[in-house]
């Protein structure tokens, strides 16, 4: 249930913010993109659409035309099905609702937009909430990798090398989450280098 999540507000403001661009929403699963789907209706009447694993190519095929109609839905809010093989290079805007942990993930996301005839500027805004599991994701692929802004060719080495010690900082305190981050990020991709 989205209805009074903060990210909710956030999304909102951000989705007024870039009016009237198209943005393209992807979170991880199914159940995701339908509670979305109805906080938003029910918070705001956007016209909304969805593509998820659940609906049938038909419906998949219908949903990505109303979002490339320049007088259709706005926000297309997709799951993993919509992170791969899907292109919607006449969107400039892309929000991550949850990060994939996998930096190669995240490279295949932003591909869905940042692709031949793509006619603008990408922009990536990222749904996190401080102090969050998301926010530590999301500072080391910002701070840690610069994987928003470059390609990450060696993504896979470093999720194994730093993966468990990632998910240890959930608990604990600010100051602790800033100096192992910051640790990692000299440990780890000056090595690569």
């Amino acid at each position: 249930d989205y209805k009074n999540d903060p990210r909710t507000d956030w999304l909102l403001a951000k989705l007024d913010a870039v009016a009237p661009a198209k943005v393209l929403l992807l979170c991880r699963t199914r159940a995701k993109v339908q509670a979305l789907e109805e906080a938003l209706r029910l918070r705001s009447g956007l016209p909304v659409a969805r593509f998820h694993e659940d609906m049938n190519l038909l419906q998949r095929d219908r949903n990505a035309a109303y979002f490339a109609d320049p007088e259709g839905a706005r926000l297309l809010i997709a799951s993993e099905i919509g992170a791969e093989g899907r292109n919607f290079q006449f969107a400039q805007h892309l929000v991550f609702w949850d990060l994939p942990f996998h930096p190669d993930m995240l490279e295949q996301r932003i591909g869905r937009l940042d692709r031949i005839g793509q006619l603008g500027e990408v922009h990536l805004h990222v749904a996190a909430v401080a102090g969050s599991p998301q926010e530590i994701l999301m500072r080391w692929m910002h701070e840690g990798l610069d994987a928003f802004t470059h390609v990450v060719a060696d993504g896979r080495e470093l999720l194994r090398r730093f993966g468990e010690e990632l998910l240890q900082l959930v608990g604990q305190d600010v100051d602790a989450r800033d100096a192992a981050l910051a640790d990692m990020h000299r440990r780890g991709v000056r090595g690569l280098r």
